[in-house]
């Protein structure tokens, strides 16, 4: 077969665009998927961000590690990341269970302070993935 120059450069330029596409996805996708949760969640009013916060530990941080998470009732899921990273989320399940369950005016002050569990919570799941790929290693 043969290619002319214009044709091998057309293929590597190509080639450099799809490896660098893979890795934005693969390095700033995270950073860009919490960005877009911090501004879903400045928007939010207390009771939706209360619930989101629980969604993102559920849904992002969990995945992969706690099987069929989404599954288990939210206290289930709390025991679960207890046993698992040590870490207890049993006041932000509260805080989801008065908001949505008992219908509860959700503060602002609340607001924040599931905005705390969650950053502690996912800085707790940040670490225990390092430490396993550190035993990995």
């Amino acid at each position: 077969i043969r290619a002319g120059f214009a044709t091998i450069l057309i293929f590597a330029a190509i080639s450099v665009v799809i490896l660098i596409l893979l890795f934005l996805h693969k390095v700033a996708a995270p950073y860009v998927r919490e960005a877009y949760f911090n501004h879903k969640y400045e928007k939010a009013t207390p009771k939706q961000a209360v619930v989101m916060c629980y969604e993102q530990l559920l849904r992002k941080q969990a995945k992969g590690i706690i099987q069929n998470a989404g599954t288990y009732t939210p206290y289930e899921f709390a025991q679960e990341f207890e046993k698992r990273f040590g870490f207890d989320i049993s006041e932000l399940i509260y805080m989801v269970e008065r908001a949505v369950y008992a219908e509860e005016t959700v503060t602002t002050a609340q607001k924040e302070q599931a905005r705390n569990l969650y950053k502690n919570a996912k800085e707790t799941v940040t670490e225990w993935r390092k430490k396993q790929k550190r035993r990995k290693r």
